[in-house]
């Protein structure tokens, strides 16, 4: 997980709280924003790590099939975490089983509910019951959209290039021109991560020579979001910097020291770049806060 915004972090320093809970937790969010990706987090957080994670896609199962789905997925899940994605889209029916089987003491799954409708709605509307809406919503979290993510654009864009670009590529692409950050940061990303990752992979296959522009991306100007400020230098300077951090950690796996000598600086300066950038060092993806001290001091201040 790569975020440094703001609403990013909240996200980040609710996760390891709610992965200490064993309670029911719904992820709201619009769609293509990351919302397994979260219920995933939280599982490999939690100390049901080791057990089984499965997940179930209540709106691509046939009606038909639906009971027997449920019910062989909490079976599979027993001991670890269920995933219901698009929880709004039960019916009425399914719904009461759902409830009857989370008030029976027969199962040992912890589960994690997603959606991307609003469920209070749904439950006034009389769409959705109000007895398994408070059954699974004991806590909550909800993913902000990627056009309220600030700089987290550059960095998931630069990420995703990474990733995406193989040996061949690499000598045709050469990273994103001056011009396509800018239009990627203005732009609305009605798809969200999910529009960004499937923008950047039809850019690389696309683009013959050089860096990519807003054409490669497809974006077109009429669409983007209007009024937005473009990034002053040390913005750019602090997102780039940012960047080069959280791709030198992932390719390192977390290992700090191997992500400092591909970075060429010390240890120690690596954590104090972290530090700064609110950077967990136990964590390299997740993000604490700026007054909090390195968990690396606080474990030596503690004695261990």
């Amino acid at each position: 997980m790569i975020g440094a915004s703001t609403p990013m972090r909240v996200v980040f320093a609710a996760l390891p709280r709610m992965a200490a809970s064993s309670s029911p937790i719904l992820i709201g969010g619009e769609r293509g924003t990351g919302k397994n990706l979260i219920a995933r987090v939280v599982h490999r957080l939690s100390g049901r790590a080791g057990e089984p994670l499965i997940s179930v896609d209540c709106a691509g199962v046939p009606e038909s099939q639906a009971r027997t789905v449920l019910q062989d997925s909490f079976q599979s899940a027993d001991g670890g975490t269920l995933v219901l994605n698009g929880i709004g889209c039960l019916t009425a029916d399914l719904q009461a089983r759902l409830l009857r089987v989370l008030r029976s003491e027969d199962i040992d799954a912890r589960i994690i509910s997603t959606t991307d409708t609003d469920l209070e709605q749904a439950v006034e509307a009389g769409r959705f019951r109000e007895a398994l809406y408070y059954q699974l919503n004991v806590l909550s979290i909800k993913v902000p959209p990627l056009r309220e993510r600030g700089r987290d654009v550059q960095l998931l864009a630069d990420f995703f290039l990474g990733k995406f670009t193989s040996p061949s590529s690499r000598r045709r692409v050469v990273g994103f021109s001056a011009e396509a950050r800018l239009a990627m940061q203005q732009w609305s990303w009605p798809g969200n991560v999910r529009e960004l990752v499937n923008r950047i992979k039809k850019a690389i296959v696309m683009c013959e020579k050089g860096p990519l522009y807003s054409s490669d991306l497809d974006l077109d100007f009429d669409n983007r979001v209007h009024g937005q400020m473009v990034m002053t230098l040390d913005e750019a300077r602090d997102a780039a910097e940012l960047s080069a951090l959280l791709t030198a950690l992932a390719a390192a796996d977390g290992d700090i020291a191997v992500a400092a000598e591909t970075l060429e600086t010390s240890r120690s300066a690596l954590c104090r770049l972290m530090l700064r950038h609110r950077i967990d060092v136990t964590s390299p993806q997740l993000v604490v806060d700026a007054d909090d001290p390195c968990p690396a001091q606080r474990s030596q201040r503690a004695g261990t």
